[in-house]
């Protein structure tokens, strides 16, 4: 009897761990697609943000 409800929460075990895997996976793709798409935004706005872009205009 012992061994037949090891067999039923084996499977079980396994498909919770896969399943948080897969949900940390859904989680750090979203995080990092918000790192970087905001980059690309940022970058095509043409605005004078840090102190590089100040000194390439003024050497222009």
């Amino acid at each position: 009897a012992d061994c037949s409800g090891r067999l039923l929460k084996e499977p079980l075990l396994w498909v919770i761990s896969y399943a948080l895997m897969a949900a940390c996976a859904v989680i750090l793709i979203g995080l990092l697609l918000a790192l970087l798409l905001p980059c690309r935004c940022r970058g095509g706005s043409g605005e004078i943000t840090d102190e590089s872009s100040l000194v390439r205009h003024r050497i222009k």
